[in-house]
């Protein structure tokens, strides 16, 4: 009978201690917007890459951005003017929102130039089988 008593009893201390963990939920991310290619560095098609540190406040705004590292200044100031419009839903620690931050790593890379074969356009071709 103890020995049943004892096995309830720690079995309801394992759980309870399960339940006291704190629970965290990450940001998440509800609306993004591109950064704009900065037109300079197009025409001059240069490419690079900008990382950005992003700081969310409990209401699930940005509340701060570092620049890590930058190819161009440019890439930094559009990486950040986009990131600056990113909207969230804050993190939470125990179902109360908190602060949290992420990093965020833009490439600012020129289109591929697809081949112009207007002049001599011909039908697609249909589908090789496959087995």
């Amino acid at each position: 009978m103890i020995r049943k008593i004892l096995l309830s009893a720690l079995a309801a201390l394992l759980l309870a201690a399960c339940a006291a963990k704190p629970s965290y939920q990450p940001a998440m991310l509800v609306h993004a917007v591109q950064p704009v290619y900065p037109p300079l560095l197009e025409e001059e098609g240069i490419e690079g890459r900008a990382i950005v540190r992003v700081h969310i406040d409990t209401r699930g705004s940005v509340s701060d951005t570092q620049v890590l590292f930058a190819t161009h200044p440019l890439f930094a100031r559009s990486a950040v003017r986009a990131v600056n419009q990113y909207r969230f839903t804050p993190a939470k620690q125990n179902g109360r929102p908190v602060e949290s931050a992420f990093t965020q790593t833009f490439r600012f890379r020129m289109p591929e130039e697809k081949p112009d074969h207007s002049e001599t356009a011909q039908p697609p071709r249909p589908p090789l089988p496959t087995r």
